[in-house]
């Protein structure tokens, strides 16, 4: 079967699969949004494993509690 006929059988130009492309649009969007501030972020959970495991790789002395950006402290 070529992709045109598939295409045709699953859309069908009506306002709710417009709406379900709209939605998924906007939340892809959000999404990687997101995932850019998260990636920017220096005071994420994951930055934090990985210099954890950074320090404990190369044999550092390493800490369990540590002060993150905020001032709390986490494991």
């Amino acid at each position: 079967m070529e992709i045109a006929k598939v295409w045709d059988i699953v859309w069908h130009n009506e306002p709710f699969h417009w709406t379900i492309a709209f939605v998924l649009i906007i939340a892809i969007i959000i999404e990687l949004c997101t995932l850019w501030q998260y990636w920017r972020s220096e005071c994420g959970t994951t930055e934090a494993g990985i210099k954890f495991l950074k320090n404990l790789k190369k044999g550092k002395n390493v800490k369990l509690l540590e002060k993150d950006c905020q001032g709390k402290y986490r494991t």
